[in-house]
Parts: C-alpha cells; structure tokens; sequence
C-alpha cells in the first residue's frame, strides 16, 4: 500500500491517516526502523481501505465546496484548500488550491475563494458556448450566471442562456454536456425525440454527463 512518510523529531509514536482526497499519510519518530513502519501500516490495512472508502462515498455524495474540511473541486479534481499569509492571490497547484488573502482570516479567504470560483465558471461557459454554438451553427441570446437552486442550465423563448456558475466544480465533460444540452434548445424548445438526437449529435455521452448531474443534488451545493 502507497503511503507518504514524515519524520517527525519531537513523535512519540507512529500514526496513520487517510487524507480528503484518500491518500495516505504516516508519520514516525526519526529513531522508528522502517520495518516496524511497514508493519504498522500492514497492521491497519483494513483500517485505511474503511477510511479511503468512506472518502469516496464523502466525494459522491457531499458538497464538492467543504470549507469545512478544507477541500473544494474544480474542473472535476478534488484540491485541498491551504490559507497562506501572502500577497492577495489565489494559485492551482497540482494537489491544493492556495487562497492568500491580504488579512489572512479565513473569512476573507473563504469569500475570496468563492469569488474566483464564479469569475472562473463564468469564464470557462463562456468559452465552451461560442465554441459549441459554432459548432452547432446557433445563436445564442445573451448569457447570464447564477446561483441556481433547481437546475444547471436553461434557455428562454428568446433563447437567453443562463448558466448555474457552479458547473465550474465539474469536469469539462459535464460543462459540456449542459452547454450543449442549453444550445440545442435554441432549436428546439423542449425534450422532443429531435431535441435528445441533436444532444447526441454533439455529445454521444450525454447520458453519462445527465446521470452524474441527477445524482448531484444541488441543495448540496452550499459554501
């Protein structure tokens, strides 16, 4: 079993965890030999694959914004969040997410971290929608960004697009599948056969990206 090991000087003993995103961590005193580290880890095998199984139940079924437990996913990879006392910025690292606020509290980190978040989905629908409805030869009315409670996409009459920013928390696939799904009824304004064989058109996979969405709940989409 893969883990991740930190000597630690001032340990008393040897200690395992299963991290936000499953990954293990152990650390041991400096002094401990590496055999009696692996053993401890062979010991509580059955221990760590409970926890990693319980992480991704957590991953399926929870908000994928836990400020809580410190981990938020973006374009459908899980990051931990780290605060840091730097200048105001916000850098994706390949494993975590740095949030440095000019106060440094964990407010203005949190508000801060939202904000982008929501610049970025509206950023990322943008470009997916001129790209698609090239593709799709349509034109779209003008698009708005919201905080949905009931669903990820929808088209008026007039075909004006608004989008739920928190798509930004889902792998491109998934943005895609909404996109197209909202662009398709430009030409179709409702779920006729015609409607699904245009969404299939462009998007074979469609289902996949449809179950995915109906087993998020968006009331679980709170920061």
């Amino acid at each position: 079993m893969e883990y991740q090991l930190k000597r630690l000087r001032r340990s008393g003993s040897i200690k395992i965890r299963v991290e936000a995103d499953g990954q293990v961590g152990v650390t041991a005193p400096a002094y401990v030999p590496k055999l009696l580290i692996e053993r401890f880890v062979k010991t509580n095998e059955t221990w760590v694959k409970r926890q990693q199984a319980r992480v991704r139940l957590h991953r399926e079924v929870q908000p994928v914004f836990d400020w809580e437990q410190k981990v938020v996913s973006y374009l459908g990879r899980l990051y931990k969040i780290r605060i840091m006392n730097q200048e105001s910025r916000i850098m994706v690292k390949p494993k975590e997410i740095t949030v440095s606020p000019v106060t440094g509290l964990g407010k203005d980190a949190k508000k801060m971290l939202v904000t982008w978040l929501k610049r970025e989905g509206e950023r990322e629908i943008r470009e997916r929608s001129a790209s698609w409805a090239r593709l799709m030869q349509v034109t779209p009315g003008p698009l708005r960004f919201r905080q949905q409670k009931s669903r990820w996409g929808s088209c008026s009459h007039k075909n004006h697009l608004s989008f739920n920013w928190r798509l930004i928390h889902f792998k491109p696939a998934v943005i895609d599948y909404v996109v197209i799904h909202e662009l398709a009824h430009i030409q179709h304004h409702d779920h006729s056969l015609k409607f699904w064989q245009l969404v299939e058109q462009f998007d074979p996979s469609y289902q996949q990206q449809r179950t995915f969405l109906r087993k998020r709940q968006l009331s679980l989409l709170k920061s």
